[in-house]
């Protein structure tokens, strides 16, 4: 049994080895699925169950097959059978709280999930073969030589095993729209700024090209700077704006912490925030530039815990509670739409308390409904808002009668400063806000009659809304929608307009069309990507001049468009204006500090100009908040070559190569620093800066380059 037992233990931790590098591929094969197999949810649902079984059959297996054999190892008289099996039992079960213990709250948080596992995979391998040691059964040939050669078999192999690629395992591929997202990861196309695995999520914040930052958990994306902005800020503003002085705030859920950063433009004296993941709460702080800097609000009391647990515990109550939580459709997160929740925010709220919640429509048509009935069964007045046509819908509602003050809302948007944030999605008059609103509470009702009431107890999201991942209704809900559809401007409150200009206002509000101001904000949107299309076009049939012309242009429009910035500053050093393209690489920074592609950029401008030590500062700067970045470390490796600073240069250089193994510029420079002190070195790198080449040419000068130096050598 001896025996046994250690070949059980050594065959979890050599089998979880060999498995070990195939989660990482796990996404590609999702998209295999996708696209070779059927988009069923039973079909994928079977498809992830063999994908788990193939992983995990053999060290589960094994797992299992220890008890039965530490039983018989302890049970020595049969009379004390039962004594024994309890003993293993309570080891077992302690050994179990223990290792998940430290396994949730310190391993995974401390040095992540796969060196977790590698971690586990040595103690059950040291175990196994110290059991193997000491059992009489194995030959002393076989413990001297065979199982040392194992161990150093595995240990190699350990060894050499990459690490997961973050934009991989981020890339969300379980969700069968996010398959482009793959593509990109693959490619690397974007910048990771932030990556945290913990107990509950795997948070990454990413930087698009196009100047886009969005967070996401667990690979889906849950808050950006993007279309998600129109909810995360009328989220915030709405509520507070239909609460006629609001106090105190509660929101559930970080996020970008611009729904957050809304709130907190209003003279509340406290806000609460309620995130169940602190690694959100760290994702987050790139969003600070364009949420205000709303975590370091001195009214804010950060609060980590559930944001369930803590309305229906929590001892003060407050005048707006705002609900922003992730997807229905992730387990768990169905309870914050159900009648019991929406009683709690009833009783949590001051009396004339506003709350609101957000819904998406990636659920089936049913779903939506049963939602929007339940919670306008709740209140006393409710009103269902339109954020984006399709996607994402408000409901707000209060036990006191809802209405939008005309005169507040005027004088708002009417302030460039304080108006700037519905600005920039298209909300310029009280028209265009109004324009979102279509339904009240009699219409939600009408709408959702046939629908059932969602409650813990039936828990109709955790069950249905996952099937809606793979199957979109949500134009079957849009068309359903549709005929309840009417903005009421009875909402609006007057105070000190006259009867005619009240009337005017009335009148104005009747001729608004459905969510005008989204689709003005679409094709404002359309005209600028027309522009930035054509800005490329000139510039690479050689009219540099039109384009720096063109992205005058956008800029006129957008003066924050941080890739039209980037491009022209791009375009002006192409020009060898060197000053002018500084002036767009610096402003491109203003307006997102957190824009590597513009630190990037500028480090580059500053080594083409013979300036190395404004590059070192860029570069240095850009680490501080991002230490991750293979390009970083690669310009800070030329910036040590231009200073002579040759072992700094290839510290810098090893460590590009180190974080991106598949980067190949920073062989071509390594070849070059090596080349006259360490020419076999030189020559390797060279050769694997060829072979990378080839696979994704880009740079042909170098590739010359690199050959007539090989040649040489």
């Amino acid at each position: 049994p001896l025996a046994v037992f250690g070949i059980l233990q050594a065959a979890i931790g050599v089998s979880a080895l060999m498995a070990l590098p195939l989660f990482g591929d796990v996404p590609f094969v999702n998209r295999w699925v996708y696209q070779n197999w059927s988009m069923e949810f039973a079909s994928i649902q079977w498809s992830v169950f063999l994908v788990i079984f193939s992983l995990l059959f053999i060290p589960t297996f094994c797992m299992g097959g220890q008890f039965p054999i530490v039983i018989r190892l302890v049970a020595r008289k049969l009379d004390t059978l039962g004594h024994s099996i309890g003993k293993v039992y309570a080891s077992n079960t302690v050994g179990t709280i223990v290792g998940s213990f430290l396994a949730g709250f310190v391993l995974i948080p401390w040095i992540g999930i796969q060196n977790t596992i590698l971690v586990a995979v040595v103690l059950n391998m040291l175990i196994g073969f110290a059991l193997l040691v000491m059992s009489p059964g194995f030959s002393l040939n076989v413990k001297m030589y065979v199982l040392p050669a194992i161990l150093v078999v595995c240990f190699l192999w350990g060894r050499s095993m990459e690490p997961w690629d973050k934009s991989v395992i981020s890339s969300g591929s379980y969700m069968p729209y996010r398959i482009g997202d793959l593509s990109e990861a693959e490619a690397k196309t974007n910048k990771i700024l932030f990556y945290r695995e913990g107990t509950h999520t795997t948070v990454t914040t990413e930087l698009s090209v196009s100047g886009n930052i969005f967070l996401r958990v667990n690979g889906k994306t849950d808050a950006s700077l993007a279309m998600d902005m129109r909810t995360q800020l009328l989220s915030g503003y709405l509520p507070m704006l239909l609460h006629p002085d609001p106090e105190s705030a509660l929101v559930i859920g970080q996020g970008s912490g611009i729904t957050l950063g809304a709130v907190e433009q209003f003279p509340v004296k406290s806000v609460d925030l309620v995130e169940i993941s602190s690694a959100v709460i760290e994702g987050s702080r790139f969003f600070d530039p364009f949420n205000h800097h709303a975590l370091d609000d001195k009214r804010l009391k950060l609060i980590v815990a559930d944001g369930r647990n803590h309305v229906a515990l929590a001892d003060r109550k407050y005048d707006v509670i705002v609900s922003e939580p992730s997807n229905p459709w992730i387990s768990g997160v169905g309870a914050l739409f159900t009648i019991n929740f929406f009683e709690l925010m009833k009783k949590r709220l001051n009396p004339g308390g506003v709350a609101c919640i957000w819904v998406h429509t990636n659920m089936s048509p049913m779903s939506f409904k049963s939602v929007a009935r339940t919670f306008a069964g709740t209140f006393e007045s409710v009103t269902l808002w339109e954020s984006i046509v399709g996607d994402d819908y408000l409901l707000i509602g209060s036990d006191s009668e809802l209405k939008l003050p005309y005169e507040k809302v005027d004088e708002l948007l009417s302030n460039e400063v304080r108006g700037k944030d519905l600005h920039g999605i298209g909300v310029h008059k009280v028209r265009d806000l109004m324009s979102l609103l279509i339904m009240n509470k009699e219409r939600i009702l009408e709408f959702g009659e046939e629908a059932p009431i969602h409650t813990d107890d039936n828990s109709l999201l955790e069950f249905n809304a996952p099937r809606y991942i793979y199957k979109d209704e949500r134009d079957v809900l849009v068309r359903q929608l549709t005929p309840f559809v009417k903005i009421d401007s009875s909402l609006l409150e007057f105070s000190q307009l006259d009867e005619t200009s009240r009337l005017s206002v009335l009148k104005d509000i009747e001729a608004t069309e459905r969510s005008e101001s989204q689709v003005s904000e679409i094709k404002r949107r359309n005209r600028v990507d027309g522009l930035l299309d054509q800005a490329k076009s000139a510039y690479e049939m050689g009219n540099a001049a039109r384009a720096v012309e063109i992205y005058g242009q956008i800029l006129k429009r957008d003066p924050e468009h941080v890739l039209a910035w980037l491009n022209m500053g791009n375009v002006l050093k192409g020009l060898e204006r060197f000053s002018a393209a500084e002036i767009a690489y610096k402003r491109t920074l203003e307006v997102n500090p957190f824009y590597l592609f513009g630190n990037i950029a500028l480090a580059q401008l500053y080594l083409t100009n013979k300036e190395p030590e404004k590059a070192l500062e860029v570069l240095k700067s850009a680490r501080e908040w991002h230490t991750g970045d293979s390009e970083i470390s690669l310009y800070m490796g030329l910036a040590f070559s231009f200073q002579k600073n040759v072992e700094l240069a290839v510290m810098e250089l090893q460590n590009a190569i180190r974080l991106n193994p598949e980067f190949d510029l920073p062989y071509y420079y390594l070849g070059v620093q090596y080349l006259s002190s360490r020419p076999s070195l030189s020559k390797k790198h060279l050769k694997k800066f060829l072979a990378l080449s080839a696979k994704k040419p880009g740079n042909p000068n170098l590739i010359t380059k690199a050959q007539q130096l090989l040649g040489k050598l």
